[in-house]
């Protein structure tokens, strides 16, 4: 009776605890403002665990300053999309007083909501990136039935804000998408 009552406790375990996970296509086509050279780009995702890109292809959109994101990810439900960042290098002078110029690295986050686990081409939603608001969140809502996409940019000091970090979850490891 013993071994019974194990085996419908694991019978039962593996059908109440398990997790849900699937795979998908996801497709986005991230802009950035003119005064940021797309051809310097290069572009990055913090290793997550529960959701994983399996294949990524990116490319460079230089007439419309956009970057094209096309691939798969293998997703449990409901771990967010991995966070995606851009950065190109520039140099800039230390003061007026000196010619010495150092490396600058400018960097563009691009931080998903815990409802979001991947993302198809949404024609409606423009996910455009700025020097002044170099920080992109998207969360979801329903709508009438819809997942409607709520994108919301931040400035470099609003990385901070609550409602902004609460999402930001990065590793201290990264993969660099070619």
């Amino acid at each position: 009776m013993k071994k019974l009552i194990v085996f419908l406790f694991i019978f039962c375990s593996k059908l109440f605890f398990a997790q849900a996970s699937s795979s998908a296509q996801f497709n986005l086509t991230i802009y950035f403002e003119k005064n940021i050279p797309v051809e310097k780009l290069q572009a990055y995702c913090y290793t997550k665990a529960g959701n994983t890109i399996k294949a990524v292809d990116v490319r460079v959109d230089k007439e419309n300053n956009s970057v094209i994101l096309t691939g798969t990810n293998h997703f449990v439900i409901p771990v967010s999309f991995p966070i995606l960042y851009f950065s190109y290098t520039d140099k800039v002078k230390i003061n007026d007083q000196t010619k010495q110029e150092l490396e600058r690295n400018n960097i563009f986050y691009l931080v998903s909501g815990f409802s979001i686990s991947s993302y198809a081409e949404d024609k409606n939603r423009i996910i455009k990136f700025s020097k002044e608001k170099p920080n992109i969140l998207i969360t979801s809502k329903i709508e009438n039935g819809k997942k409607i996409l709520d994108i919301e940019n931040f400035k470099d000091w609003d990385i901070n804000a609550q409602h902004f970090k609460e999402y930001l979850d990065i590793s201290n490891t990264s993969l660099k998408l070619n």
